[in-house]
């Protein structure tokens, strides 16, 4: 679909602010954009536009470079991956602390996610849902990472396949994994989300720690949450993910093949975390955050995060749903005058032991907060189309009007030049890197 097309880069690099007027000014811009041409709503428009530009400039490198993938690829190591396409890539990777005699025992099919703020190079592992041969691997790194929270968005078996092996522990059924003992503590059940508390033990110290996972049930694979109200039931999900985050380890975020929905809720968690932060550093200013350069990061250190372009809707959907939220009637002062403990959204607040026995509703107006801000560099993506490779380059930009959305003059256009040989189309890139029966199912 990318092939010969030149995308606009300068509009794809401009901040958005982050207000409800302006981001649903946004998606309005973008879902009408080429309707011109066609009166089919499902026809190519802006959000197309802008998820094949991410597609085009992150094309994954051959999956058997050995620079990129090295240690997915040792021979040992590759039955521990769910799918012989997604693969952690080789700086990112997290590395178990490895056993006497094995060397492959560092090895785990997750990458570090960094977020927006500073010192939030670890916010987040992304991390494929455990084979039952990897089982122990998968709690070792909770335990070696201090993590206090696994979001799980994937049901076992989704469409008659498996997504995800059943890795956690039933009530008086413990796991006993090497020298760590799994105990599930209690329970919460509804419709769409199930909530463990889950305790862990290494056997040989007897140290113990508490861990909570949220599995979200209600969407499915490569598709968006299914639920009556889709932005809200994700914003309820990342509440409690934040009310229970107590440590500072990183939160573990899988589906089954850690990229899609996992790749989804890190940057809308990530991006909202900056507002936030924003909001408390310069109240009387309108945060901004760009969708792209969010992703274009995220996928840096995780091929594919973020697949397809309803999840990369959806991302901008939640956005506005929270800052309305936070905004209320569109004025920044208000999110920074309400009472700091009603209702904090992304706010790692301490655990309570009664969490799974209060079942008080948290209020779903929220406070400003949050840490240290920064001055995210603007990224300017130039293509060496000589070797076909794709360097991007961190430069300063001149600031764009926001009034460049209303004057679009479909920029987008067929260059007939040899270039048709220097691009792919996203699918056709996908198709190509499986090399076995696995394919890559999120």
């Amino acid at each position: 679909m990318t092939d010969n097309f030149v995308f606009e880069e300068p509009r794809y690099m401009k901040d958005i602010p982050a207000d409800p007027e302006s981001i649903e000014r946004h998606i309005h811009f973008l879902e009408n954009k080429f309707r011109s041409k066609s009166d089919d709503p499902n026809s190519f428009n802006g959000f197309d536009e802008e998820f094949y530009y991410v597609e085009y400039v992150t094309q994954a490198v051959n999956l058997d470079d050995p620079t990129h993938y090295k240690s997915a690829n040792i021979l040992s190591n590759k039955n521990k991956n769910r799918y012989s396409n997604v693969l952690p890539r080789e700086h990112t990777r997290v590395k178990l602390q490895p056993l006497a005699g094995d060397e492959s025992s560092d090895y785990i099919n997750g990458n570090y996610i960094g977020g927006l703020i500073p010192g939030s190079e670890h916010e987040y592992i992304a991390t494929q849902g455990p084979l039952q041969s990897t089982f122990w691997d998968f709690w070792r790194m909770i335990w070696e990472q201090k993590s206090s929270v696994i979001v799980m968005l994937t049901r076992e078996v989704e469409s008659d396949r498996l997504k995800c092996d059943h890795y956690w522990p039933e009530i008086d059924s413990p796991l006993n994994l090497m020298n760590l003992k799994i105990e599930l503590l209690d329970v919460k059940d509804s419709d769409e989300l199930t909530e463990r508390k889950i305790q862990i033990m290494d056997t040989e110290t007897g140290e113990k720690r508490d861990v909570w996972q949220f599995q979200f049930m209600a969407w499915p694979d490569h598709e968006l949450p299914n639920s009556s109200n889709p932005t809200e039931a994700f914003l309820d999900l990342a509440h409690k993910v934040d009310q229970v985050n107590t440590t500072h380890g990183p939160l573990i975020v899988h589906c089954s093949a850690g990229i899609g929905r996992s790749g989804t809720f890190c940057a809308v968690h990530s991006i909202i975390e900056k507002i936030r932060l924003d909001l408390k550093n310069n109240p009387k200013e309108t945060p901004r955050f760009n969708m792209i350069k969010t992703i274009m990061h995220m996928r840096a250190a995780r091929a594919g995060m973020v697949q397809t372009k309803d999840q990369y809707k959806f991302c901008y959907q939640t956005l506005l749903e929270e800052t309305r939220r936070l905004l209320g009637n569109n004025k920044v002062d208000n999110a920074c005058n309400r009472d700091t403990e009603e209702g904090r959204f992304f706010h790692k607040t301490q655990a309570t032991e009664d969490h799974f026995s209060d079942d008080s509703d948290t209020s779903d107006e929220d406070s400003s907060e949050d840490e240290d801000s920064s001055e995210d560099e603007n990224i300017s993506v130039y293509y060496n189309n000589n070797n076909n490779q794709r360097d991007i380059i961190l430069e300063d930009i001149s600031d764009q009007s926001d009034q460049e959305e209303e004057q679009d003059n479909n920029n987008i256009h067929i260059d007939n030049t040899n270039n048709q040989n220097n691009t792919t189309d996203p699918s056709d890139t996908v198709n190509s890197t499986i090399t076995s029966d696995r394919k890559r199912e999120d």
